[in-house]
């Protein structure tokens, strides 16, 4: 009876494990930049990125702030074809990926009179666009730490000495060159807002 159950456990363990896919474009870090617009953001460099929190005070809409952001395209930069008995090698980057949107999520703490409540933060998807090689290429690209609607909502429920607290969570997803489309794993970033 005991092999038994343990080769149910086994091959309940070995199916559950086949389901995880990683995808082979990957985020690999974050770290937030001072508020400023582009074009006059620095250079962001894939060795530069740290985990971290971001500390932002504002007074209007906080949309002009950014977190830059490393990506990674793990999938070979050459396709190998066999053609009569022949490797050929083709070097036309098929497996490049090119991103297009990053989806963001919230969840929010409102500390607002020394009482705290839970926050609601739309979810949204932002426009944007860089390509990552294959063969392990590395890219830094620069994201708006909230998008707009998000920013929005935050403004109308705080007042000036209010404080919250947000786990933005990103998505990045694109297109690669030979076909079909590809997402990020999740990438959770802690965010305080304090309102003047």
């Amino acid at each position: 009876m005991k092999n038994i159950l343990r080769l149910m456990l086994l091959a309940f363990a070995v199916s559950t494990a086949s389901c995880v896919q990683v995808s082979p474009l990957v985020l690999l870090g974050v770290f937030a930049v001072d508020p400023v617009t582009p074009p006059a953001l620095p250079v962001c460099k894939v060795g530069d990125l740290l985990q971290g929190e971001a500390n932002i005070t504002f007074t209007a809409l906080p949309t002009d702030n950014f977190l830059c952001m490393g990506v990674q395209n793990t999938m070979d930069n050459v396709v190998r074809t066999e053609v009569n008995g022949t490797t050929l090698d083709d070097p036309l980057n098929h497996n490049r990926v090119f991103v297009e949107e990053v989806l963001h999520s919230y969840s929010a703490q409102l500390i607002s009179n020394g009482k705290t409540t839970s926050l609601t933060l739309p979810a949204e998807t932002l426009r944007l666009g860089f390509p990552v090689e294959s063969g392990g290429g590395k890219v830094g690209g620069f994201v708006q730490i909230l998008g707009d609607t998000a920013a929005q909502a935050l403004l109308d429920a705080t007042q000036p000495g209010d404080v919250v607290q947000v786990l933005v969570t990103f998505r990045m997803r694109g297109r690669i060159n030979s076909g079909g489309s590809i997402t990020t794993q999740p990438f959770t970033f802690p965010v305080r807002f304090t309102r003047q």
